[in-house]
């Protein structure tokens, strides 16, 4: 990560420059400054939250789980409707998904995830049809909890 000590107004004058930027600091460093700049300008903070604690609710698991495991089964299920209300309900980017909440390294896994909901087929297959009553249960859960907070 770059130098904490680097703030606005440097970045602005580095990126005037990219020359001078790439002398002092990685094509990575100078990346990962301006995702935290973007992201500081963006309040997602009650967003993720609220689905957050939403998707835990309605999976019986705890956040720190969801967030952090890499295990399969009903957790990877917590993700995937996770990652799709954040993704199609709240317009979250993939990689501010993937990165900024998950820690991932690539976002490789929530376009997957995503993918694999898109073709769920609850008219045929039970196990489908809970999964997207537990995504609309998670859904209003997160909705209402932000409507509530105002």
């Amino acid at each position: 990560m770059i130098d904490k000590t680097i703030n606005h107004i440097e970045l602005e004058g580095l990126l005037k420059n990219i020359q001078d930027a790439l002398k002092k600091y990685s094509i990575k460093q100078l990346n990962d400054a301006l995702l935290d700049l973007l992201n500081k300008n963006e309040p997602k903070k009650d967003l993720v939250d609220a689905t957050l604690k939403s998707v835990s609710k309605v999976f019986d698991i705890s956040q720190r789980i969801l967030v952090n495991s890499r295990a399969r089964g009903k957790i990877q299920d917590a993700r995937m409707v996770c990652y799709a209300i954040m993704h199609h309900e709240l317009n979250l980017p993939l990689r501010y998904i993937s990165v900024n909440i998950f820690k991932r390294r690539s976002h490789g896994s929530v376009i997957h995830s995503l993918h694999t909901f898109k073709g769920l087929t609850p008219e045929k297959i039970n196990y489908h049809k809970e999964l997207i009553d537990k995504y609309i249960k998670a859904k209003e859960l997160t909705l209402n909890h932000l409507i509530n907070k105002k």
